[in-house]
């Protein structure tokens, strides 16, 4: 695979609807509803705040089971991105065992640590002014394949990422606006299902809305590892 704006796009939609992908997605999804329903959302939506346009739409909750629940997404987030790179970043994306099940702690606490610095840096940036901050994603792309691909720490991996994409950063930032504009638009629908399906329907729209956030995650991993594949010499 080529590396390009479109040719990455094209083959991580194309993948984000293999049997793999849509298994991960949905097991990240039930688990986001799950831990939702029974520890209750760190934010809360105000629907009257949405449908209005006015006043803040979410309020923060900083109670400890929320806040534990949200750990448990997070660790959970972390093991399935870094299961769908390792499947994603080889030609057929196919599930092994080894993609389960090598070294799976260090690799998950490498991860963690990884992406929560590249979030860091990528915030900075984006309160400097956006595109630094998409630049810095750009750039950053690779780090957390190297983590799981190759087992690299996390600063290893984000100063491989920074060398490996020396040349390639405009079109990686390319890359990582389109997929952002289209993760953009799935967390908003995630956000109007939830406000919508209230009630005796909510549990229906925690699960609908887990799944458009589940979609975006994926779509975002499944981007860096065939962003990987291409430069640095995996199978594409």
């Amino acid at each position: 695979m080529t590396l390009g704006v479109a040719s990455v796009l094209r083959e991580s939609l194309r993948r984000l609807a293999t049997g793999p992908a849509l298994l991960l997605l949905l097991a990240f999804a039930v688990v986001q509803t799950l831990v939702a329903l029974l520890a209750g959302p760190v934010y809360r939506i105000v629907p009257d705040a949405v449908l209005s346009g006015s006043g803040d739409p979410f309020t923060l909750t900083l109670d400890p089971v929320p806040v534990i629940g949200l750990a448990v997404v997070c660790v959970v987030a972390g093991y399935v991105g870094l299961v769908t790179i390792r499947v994603f970043a080889t030609r057929w994306g196919v599930v092994e065992r080894e993609h389960l099940t090598r070294g799976v702690a260090p690799a998950l606490a490498n991860w963690l640590v990884g992406a929560l610095v590249v979030a860091v840096l990528v915030a900075i940036g984006l309160v400097v002014l956006i595109v630094p901050g998409v630049f810095v994603l750009g750039a950053l792309l690779l780090a957390l394949p190297f983590v799981a691909v190759e087992d690299a720490n996390a600063a290893s991996a984000l100063r491989r990422s920074w060398a490996a994409t020396d040349g390639h950063r405009t079109t990686l930032l390319g890359i990582a606006i389109a997929v952002l504009l289209i993760d953009a638009v799935l967390f908003a629908v995630s956000v109007v299902l939830a406000t919508a399906l209230t009630g005796s329907l909510a549990p229906l729209g925690l699960f609908a809305g887990a799944i458009a956030v589940a979609i975006a995650f994926v779509l975002l991993w499944i981007a860096m590892a065939r962003t990987y594949a291409s430069l640095d010499g995996a199978s594409a």
